[in-house]
C-alpha cells in the first residue's frame, strides 16, 4: 500500500462526519440567515452537491488536521465552500462592473462613454411610475411627454423625440422620411464609426438609397446640383466624429447648404453625433473651436438635427431627433419608432441631465463637462494628493525607495474628449507616471503593471505611453483617489513578491 493510500484510508473513517444535505441546509439557515434568504433554499440545495464533494475530497487528501475533524467543523467547511462557489458564480454573472477611468479620455466608448450626473436623480426604478399615464386626467399618457418640453427648451427646436441611440435616429429618419428615395451625402462625410458600422449602410438599412457627392476633400454647390435626383428626399450633413480632412479642402457653409435644400424642396438634416449643445458649455476653447452645435444648427434653419446623449451632453445612451414639428410628427407615428423608443430608466436619466442644464450649474454637475473644463492647476493638485498618499505606503517605501523596482513622477500627459466628438484635439495636464526602476525584475513589464491595476479590486484603467504607465487624473473622481492608492498598494506588493522569486 502506498503512502497516499495509507493516508487516505486513515481519514476515510471521518467520512461519516460529513453532514447530509438537509443538515447542511439547516446549518446555513441558522448561521447565515441573510445569505439563505438572498440565495434561496432551491439554489443552496443545488450548490450543496459541489460543496459536499469538495469537502469529501479535501478530507481524504488529508487537508484537515485530525484534531479539528468534527461534525460542526465540517458543517462550517461545507458552508464556506458553498458560499465561495456562490460568490464566484455571482461575480461571473455580474460581469458589468464599475471601473476607474484613468485614461484621460472623458467619453471613453469602451468604458461606457459619459458618466451620468447625480443631480436631480430622483427616480426609483424599483417602483411603478407614470411612464404612460396622465396623473391629471387619469387617462393613458405618452412617454414622449416627459422629455418633449425639456428638449425643446434646451435645443430651441419646435419638437423632439428620443430613440435608443444616434444610429437609431439615422435609421428612423431614413425609413420614415426617405424609404424608396435618395439621401444625398457628401463623400468626405461617409463616416465609419466603431466596430465597422458605416453611416451609409445605416441609411440603406432604413430603405433609402445613398448618393455620394463631391470628392473626398472638395464639395461644391455644383456637385449637389449635379447629383440630385427627382427621388431625393433628404440632404444630410454628417459630423466626422473620428477624423478630419486637412490640407486643400472646399465645402459648402451651412447657409449655402440650407439654401440648396430649400430651392429643391428637400429636407435638410444634420447628424451631429457629438451632442454639443452650444459652445458655452466648454470653456476649453481648443475643444469647442470649429465644432457644430445643436442650438446653432436649429437657429440656422436645419429641418432636423440628431445627436447622441452619452457624449458631450453627458447623460445615458440615447439619440435625440429635434427639428420641425411636422417632420417629428411623421417620425413619431412611424412603426419603427416603437421598436427604437427608450426605457423608463433612460427617460429618467435624460430628464435629470436636461434639468441640470436648465436649472442647475452644469459646469459642476455634468461630470463630462466638469472634467473637460478643469484647469491644469486643479488636476495638478489632484496628482499631488494621490502621490502623497502613495508615498506613505509601506509598499512604496520597499518597492520604490529601498529596492528601486519602480519610479513615480508627476509629468505632462495628454487628455481628450473622446467618443467621436472632437477628433485630433487634445488637452495637456499633469499625470502620475509609473516607470520601471533599475532593479525591476525581468517579468515586471509595463503590461504587467497595467494588468495588475485593471485586475485589482478597484479596477483601475490607465494606459501605457512610451516608457511609462500613466494615471491621467482628469477623468478620475475625487472619491476615487484613495481607491487608486489601494490599487497601487496591491501592485507594489505583487512586484515585491516577484522580485523575491
Amino acid at each position: 500500500m502506498s503512502a497516499n493510500q495509507s493516508k487516505n484510508s486513515g481519514f476515510a473513517k471521518y467520512l461519516k462526519y460529513i453532514p447530509s444535505k438537509s443538515l447542511s441546509l439547516e446549518f446555513i439557515k441558522s448561521n447565515d440567515g441573510d445569505f439563505f434568504k438572498a440565495a434561496g433554499e432551491r439554489l443552496i440545495f443545488k450548490l450543496l452537491d459541489g460543496a459536499l464533494e469538495n469537502c469529501r475530497r479535501a478530507l481524504l487528501a488529508g487537508v484537515y488536521s485530525e484534531e479539528s475533524l468534527s461534525r460542526d467543523f465540517l458543517c462550517i467547511t461545507v458552508w464556506r465552500e458553498l458560499k465561495s462557489d456562490y460568490d464566484k458564480k455571482l461575480e461571473s454573472a455580474l460581469s458589468l462592473v464599475n471601473v476607474i477611468n484613468a485614461t484621460g479620455i472623458a467619453i471613453h466608448t469602451n468604458l461606457g462613454r459619459a458618466p451620468a450626473g447625480r443631480q436631480f436623480a430622483h427616480f426609483d426604478s424599483g417602483r411603478y411610475s407614470n411612464l404612460e399615464f396622465d396623473l391629471e386626467t387619469g387617462m393613458r399618457g405618452r412617454r414622449d411627454d416627459h422629455l418633449k418640453g425639456l428638449l425643446t427648451s434646451i435645443t430651441g427646436a419646435e419638437d423632439a423625440i428620443c430613440v435608443n441611440n444616434n444610429a437609431a435616429a439615422v435609421l428612423l429618419i431614413s425609413s420614415a422620411l426617405a424609404a424608396g428615395g435618395d439621401i444625398i451625402v457628401r463623400r468626405s462625410e461617409s463616416v465609419e464609426i466603431g466596430e465597422g458600422f458605416r453611416i451609409n449602410e445605416m441609411i440603406k438599412a432604413g430603405g433609402a438609397r445613398v448618393i455620394d457627392t463631391g470628392a473626398t476633400n472638395s464639395c461644391n454647390l455644383s456637385d449637389y446640383q449635379k447629383d440630385i435626383t427627382p427621388e431625393c428626399r433628404i440632404a444630410a450633413r454628417i459630423h466626422t466624429s473620428n477624423y478630419r480632412v486637412r490640407g486643400y479642402v472646399k465645402s459648402l457653409d451651412d447657409k449655402e447648404f440650407l439654401d440648396f435644400c430649400r430651392e429643391y424642396g428637400i429636407i435638410s438634416y444634420y447628424d451631429l453625433g457629438s451632442g454639443l449643445l452650444n459652445h458655452e458649455i466648454l470653456t476649453c476653447k481648443e475643444l469647442a473651436a470649429g465644432e457644430a452645435e445643436v442650438n446653432g444648427l436649429i437657429s440656422a434653419g436645419f429641418d432636423l438635427v440628431s445627436f447622441s446623449c452619452d457624449k458631450l451632453l453627458g447623460s445615458s445612451q440615447a439619440g435625440i431627433i429635434c427639428g420641425k414639428k411636422e417632420l417629428i410628427n411623421v417620425l413619431r407615428k412611424h412603426q419603427l419608432y416603437r421598436a427604437l423608443r427608450v426605457s423608463k430608466d433612460t427617460i429618467a436619466a435624460l430628464q435629470a441631465a436636461f434639468a441640470v442644464y436648465l436649472y442647475s450649474d452644469y459646469a459642476k454637475n455634468i461630470p463630462v463637462v466638469k472634467m473637460l473644463d478643469e484647469s491644469y492647476e486643479t488636476i495638478g493638485a489632484r496628482c499631488l494628493l494621490l502621490f502623497s498618499i502613495i508615498q506613505k505606503l509601506d509598499s512604496y517605501k520597499t518597492a520604490a525607495v529601498e529596492n528601486k523596482i519602480v519610479k513615480f513622477e508627476i509629468a505632462a500627459a495628454h487628455a481628450a474628449a473622446g467618443g467621436g466628438t472632437t477628433p485630433e484635439k487634445k488637452i495637456s495636464n499633469p499625470a502620475i507616471h509609473i516607470k520601471l526602476g533599475e532593479d525591476a525584475p525581468k517579468n515586471a513589464t509595463l503590461e504587467y503593471v497595467a494588468r495588475e491595476m485593471r485586475m485589482s479590486k478597484q479596477r483601475v484603467v490607465g494606459y501605457i505611453d512610451s516608457d511609462s504607465y500613466i494615471l491621467n487624473l482628469r477623468t478620475v473622481f475625487d472619491d476615487e483617489i484613495e481607491m487608486i492608492a489601494k490599487a497601487v498598494d496591491s501592485l507594489l506588493q505583487s512586484m515585491i513578491k516577484i522580485q523575491s522569486y
